[in-house]
């Protein structure tokens, strides 16, 4: 059973290896332990993992949403 979310989106969904790198984490492994620590918002499609990157954005306080200031 597909989540409504991931079924019924056209968005682009993450994976957990894209997610670690625009989260700019070292590592699948840090990303996991984000996870568990309930700092990374995931959503999960039996063992698989799906990432919303504008709630990895709202996760941070908008972090990566906002271009840097020089």
């Amino acid at each position: 059973m597909l989540l409504p979310a991931l079924a019924h989106s056209s968005q682009h969904w993450l994976t957990a290896t894209d997610a670690a790198a625009y989260l700019g984490l070292p590592s699948r492994r840090a990303l996991y332990m984000a996870i568990r620590r309930g700092q990374v918002p995931v959503h999960r499609l039996g063992r698989r993992m799906r990432f919303d990157p504008r709630e990895l954005d709202q996760a941070l306080g908008g972090r990566n949403s906002q271009p840097a200031q020089r």
